[in-house]
């Protein structure tokens, strides 16, 4: 199966207290922590569930922002907070995946120290340009990078997140060499397509406004890291569809 980055509810294990009376959770206000700042995916995730949570339980759920270091602040804030269960973490999976694999020390451990919850969603990702940029097509947008070897930024949302991750293997399968620019959320590098190539969530806003994006003023939405093509835009061609075998 052909997927994207998938985003889980979990919480801290370590040293799990489990209260005297089970019957009475949540007892006090259940923290949503997410690891991207307002208006990211996450964020968006945790507001949704915070009340559904309030209204489900009769008791209060708020989000806590953590952006930073690849998900790593956020995943140290679960750890070190009491683990009784009012703690809970909306993590992506490079959480557990990637950053073991990237970073020699990490401040959690990716096996021993969360319990996953459930799969809250699928992001996809796609390839977005700004308007003003030459290129019209992926295979353009080749061709002008290995004209210009180096010359070529590109906004990702963190060294090490899947955006750069994506864009690496863009470099390696195309033979190309970009130069990566890193902000704090993937709105952020949304923000900047008026003058970065970049690659970044499709998600990054609310799906309701994902076709405003597409056919925004301000950007080109070349292509889609999926296989199946997105419903709300016939015209938007996958990356398999499109002039390379990329298949992330």
């Amino acid at each position: 199966m052909k997927s994207g980055q998938v985003v889980w509810l979990v919480l801290g294990t370590l040293g799990v207290a489990v209260p005297a009376a089970a019957q009475t959770f949540p007892s006090k206000t259940i923290t949503i922590v997410s690891p991207a700042p307002a208006g990211g995916v996450t964020d968006i995730i945790g507001r949704a569930l915070a009340q559904r949570f309030s209204k489900a339980f009769g008791q209060q759920a708020v989000v806590e922002n953590k952006p930073g270091a690849n998900n790593q602040l956020a995943a140290e804030y679960i750890v070190n907070s009491v683990p009784d269960g009012h703690t809970l973490f909306i993590a992506p999976d490079g959480t557990f995946v990637a950053n073991p694999s990237l970073y020699p020390k990490l401040p959690y451990d990716p096996y021993k120290s969360f319990t996953p919850i459930s799969g809250l969603m699928i992001i996809n990702h796609g390839l977005i340009l700004s308007k003003g940029f030459a290129p019209n097509t992926v295979a353009e947008l080749i061709a002008l990078a290995k004209q210009k070897p180096g010359e070529i930024n590109y906004g990702t949302y963190g060294i090490g997140s899947s955006g750069h991750l994506n864009m690496v293997l863009l470099e390696t399968m195309a033979g190309l060499k970009l130069q990566a620019r890193s902000y704090r959320s993937a709105a952020c590098t949304v923000r900047r397509l008026r003058v970065h190539v970049s690659s970044t969530n499709a998600d990054a806003v609310p799906v309701r406004s994902e076709a405003c994006h597409i056919g925004s003023r301000y950007v080109n939405w070349f292509a889609t890291r999926f296989w199946n093509r997105y419903a709300s835009s016939e015209s938007l061609v996958t990356m398999r569809v499109s002039e390379i075998e990329y298949e992330p």
